[in-house]
């Protein structure tokens, strides 16, 4: 069976990162799905997390990111390695010779519906000094990478736009540097995945 991803969101309780509407559990038909247990209307995506990003890399499902302002994505280093653009020793390299098979998908709520995003073409990307794997290093580098793309996330090209795929996306609220997470506090994480739900027939 061909597995499909979808956005999951798996709430262990409070929010991270600062959003503040909660995840609406009602199944809604197709158009859900159970992740952790947790059953996820898509309909959050536009009305409370529309920052989700999700990064195709040499033309495979990769992961996913945040946008944190109206031209940059916040994401894992591991996440864009793949990429033939990907240049750990120069990673300010121009990126557009990759536009067909790198993208940033924007306003996506699962693969099942096609057409459904927006396509956006990363410019460069940018990585902190101690750029690297966080588990190959003993937790001494950081996983971590800015992507820059061409132009603000709400514009679109003609044809999304006339198809009304271009509604407005907002930058994640990032909490406040001073927060302190205290142990064993719950958050709220999510991302790009698959579930057992999401095979052929299964949905």
């Amino acid at each position: 069976a061909t597995m499909h991803t979808a956005a999951i969101v798996s709430c262990l309780a409070i929010t991270f990162l600062g959003f503040g509407s909660s995840v609406n559990t009602r199944r809604r038909g197709s158009n859900s799905e159970i992740a952790s247990g947790v059953v996820v209307d898509y309909s959050t995506i536009r009305s409370s997390y529309s920052f989700m990003a999700r990064l195709i890399m040499d033309g495979a499902f990769r992961c996913g990111g945040a946008l944190i302002s109206d031209r940059f994505i916040a994401t894992s280093r591991h996440c864009i390695k793949d990429c033939p653009c990907f240049d750990a020793g120069n990673p300010s390299n121009d990126w557009t010779r990759c536009k067909k098979i790198c993208v940033i998908k924007l306003r996506e709520n699962s693969d099942l519906e096609p057409d459904t995003e927006t396509i956006h073409h990363i410019k460069t990307i940018h990585l902190p000094t101690n750029s690297g794997s966080h588990a190959d290093s003993g937790g001494q580098k950081t996983d971590f990478a800015l992507v820059e793309l061409f132009q603000n996330v709400n514009i679109c090209n003609q044809e999304e736009t006339d198809d009304n795929r271009c509604w407005t996306v907002s930058p994640v609220r990032l909490p406040d540097p001073a927060i302190s997470i205290k142990k064993l506090q719950r958050v709220r994480t999510l991302g790009w995945g698959a579930t057992e739900a999401s095979f052929d027939g299964e949905q």
